[in-house]
């Protein structure tokens, strides 16, 4: 960008996981007002430049540059003091606190003696300027997904960050949420923000950055403007024979056996939550259908009613024939019905423990044996 140097700048970063060259990235640069698009398939090597941009990891060669001077960034505590915030896909909140409360555990510049007024006084100010609408004092797990992004979002405004990167955000919206995060965007970069957007979609990087830059095997291999760059450009840069991601048509299967139905199902209002109201629907054997809406229009809630973890104060729900309107979670998962949740890392496995571990917690009975487990019988179900 002419007359105006890098806001954040790095140069020769390489990073190594054993054998693994995760990053070997000549030169990537972000100019304040404007949105850099990081373009590339899953395990391109965004996130991990990304991360060592914010100080996540270490890189084992390489430089940093900040407004122009040499950076040391150790830590997320150093990229923060720096100016640098970044959003992950898995959120940092916690559920319990309110909005404001884990806005203030985040922000360092607050005093000893927090008052609750100011602090929501700035958080309005950050919101609506940027046309977020979140309520401060909501418990953030109440919230739904796309609005807890925003609560991200305002943390690192509030914490001074010039800098923003975003891990793949559009991942947990709807189409409409992102349409609103895009306009976000365009707010901030008109207030000289500087935007990293992590992406594997294309119309989403021409939709919303100035530039892009296309990573493939841990390399950028080009960096172009969003106004010059085709779909066939961006496929070919991406996978180096476009042709590669081509896919051949899936059959359609006839509709089978009824297998869910809801009738005029009803529920009780619950703090924060959404209600159903005479809801009815029915799901067959071979179908996938749909259901759409903006985020906190009762999707959980209806999710919660399917699998037992919530009960209808009327209506019928019947599994494949079967009246299961009080059946319990237990037995409904039992009978097959499982849920891949929003946000998996907070509502289905538990982080800290392995892939194994997280699998046969939710295996209910099946690998049970004795006082124990069944590992062989797990592991050679996980090599089928």
């Amino acid at each position: 960008m002419t007359g105006v140097g890098p806001i954040l700048e790095a140069s020769g970063i390489v990073k190594r996981f054993g054998p693994l060259v995760a990053n070997d990235v000549a030169s990537f640069a972000v100019y304040p007002g404007e949105v850099v698009a990081l373009l590339g398939e899953n395990g391109a090597g965004k996130s991990t430049l990304c991360k060592i941009l914010f100080g996540y990891y270490r890189a084992d060669a390489g430089e940093i540059r900040v407004a122009g001077r040499p950076a040391t960034i150790a830590s997320p505590r150093d990229a923060r003091r720096l100016g640098i915030g970044m959003v992950f896909q898995n959120f940092t909140l916690i559920p319990a606190l309110t909005v404001w409360e884990n806005a203030a555990l985040f922000v360092e510049d607050l005093p000893w003696i927090i008052r609750p007024a100011a602090l929501m006084r700035r958080l309005r100010q950050y919101a609506e300027r940027l046309h977020l609408r979140v309520d401060p004092r909501l418990p953030v797990g109440r919230l739904a997904v796309g609005d807890r992004q925003k609560v991200e979002i305002l943390k690192q405004l509030l914490g001074g960050a010039r800098v923003l990167i975003l891990d793949e955000p559009t991942k947990v919206l709807a189409p409409q949420e992102a349409e609103g995060l895009f306009r976000t965007l365009a707010a901030l970069r008109n207030d000289g923000y500087g935007l990293i957007f992590i992406s594997h979609k294309l119309h989403e990087a021409t939709a919303c950055a100035d530039r892009i830059a296309v990573m493939r095997q841990g390399r950028i291999v080009a960096t172009l403007a969003a106004h010059e760059a085709s779909e066939a450009t961006l496929l070919g840069l991406m996978f180096a024979d476009a042709s590669a991601t081509s896919r051949a048509p899936v059959a359609t299967a006839a509709p089978g056996e009824m297998v869910l139905e809801l009738e005029e199902i009803a529920t009780t209002p619950e703090v924060g939550g959404a209600i159903l109201r005479d809801l009815s629907l029915y799901l067959r054997a071979g179908e996938i259908l749909g259901v759409a809406g903006v985020a906190g229009n009762g999707q959980r809630e209806l999710a919660d009613v399917i699998l037992g973890l919530r009960r209808p104060s009327n209506g019928v729900k019947r599994l494949w024939g079967e009246n299961a309107t009080r059946w319990s979670a237990a037995r409904i998962r039992e009978r097959g019905v499982a849920s891949i949740p929003d946000d998996p890392l907070t509502l289905a496995v538990i982080p800290t423990l392995t892939v194994r571990d997280n699998l046969i917690l939710g295996s209910g009975r099946a690998y049970r044996a004795g006082l124990g487990f069944d590992w062989e019988r797990l592991a050679a179900a996980m090599d089928r």
